[in-house]
């Protein structure tokens, strides 16, 4: 499994990727990172990156009435990024190109519902 979650009492609720996941990131629409596993000056510009790539999806569905872009793969040679977008945000996780398609978006999936449900219940 690409991420898991910490066991035992008294831990933070964090979440751990394995070394096979790369540059997971949680950002706003308007570029504001929520949260990032990356080095620090890598941060803004992997929201920017990610943030466009939305935007230009969505913009192509939307040209071919197919509505909103909510979840999406961008395969490369060497590894595919999932991305998911809902409710002002957008969440992107890097896992190796022979990850299963069910496998990354159930990684994408526990990454959302870990990081991205937390930043829309608290506001922040």
């Amino acid at each position: 499994m690409p991420i898991s979650r910490p066991r035992g009492p008294g831990r933070a609720r964090t979440m751990q990727l394995s070394r096979d996941g790369r540059d997971p990131i949680l950002a706003r629409l308007d570029g504001t990172v929520v949260f990032a596993q990356c080095d620090e000056g890598q941060k803004p510009v992997l929201a920017q990156h990610v943030i466009q790539v939305v935007r230009i999806a969505s913009a192509t569905l939307a040209r071919a009435g197919l509505g909103a872009l909510r979840r999406g793969v961008i395969e490369g040679a060497q590894a595919s990024t999932y991305l998911q977008t809902d409710v002002g945000l957008v969440l992107a996780l890097t896992l190796p190109s022979g990850t299963s398609i069910a496998d990354g978006w159930s990684a994408l999936g526990r990454l959302w519902a870990d990081k991205a449900q937390a930043a829309t219940e608290s506001g922040g």
